[in-house]
């Protein structure tokens, strides 16, 4: 996976942190973010070439947002999974998009990375 760099966004930050070093042992860099200002702010440290973000934020922002202002940012449509705890009913209408339920495996992670770069 390479010099790849993963945007990784969570309001949890056990999750965040946890993530990040997964990613990182795997040999992502990682631009990590706890909300919308967050990864919009994080932008300025790289370019992400994928996206991992929680679907509910706190603030009342979402992961889909997210996705949608990054994307807008960088006029780029950069590819993109949403994390969520609960069945994703818009999931059909959003092919841009892969989601996974959690709890998420890992390998089953690792394998969409691989498959998205």
């Amino acid at each position: 996976m390479g010099d790849k760099t993963v945007l990784v966004v969570d309001d949890d930050p056990m999750v965040l942190s946890g993530l990040t070093m997964l990613l990182e042992s795997w040999g992502f860099a990682v631009l990590a973010a706890e909300d919308l200002d967050g990864s919009m702010d994080s932008l300025g440290r790289g370019r992400p070439d994928l996206m991992v973000a929680d679907l509910r934020l706190k603030g009342g922002a979402s992961g889909l947002e997210v996705v949608e202002r990054v994307r807008g940012h960088l006029h780029a449509e950069v590819p993109a999974i949403i994390l969520t705890g609960a069945e994703a009913s818009w999931r059909d209408q959003r092919p841009d998009l892969t989601v996974l339920i959690k709890p998420v495996q890992p390998a089953q992670l690792r394998r969409l990375l691989a498959d998205l770069t």
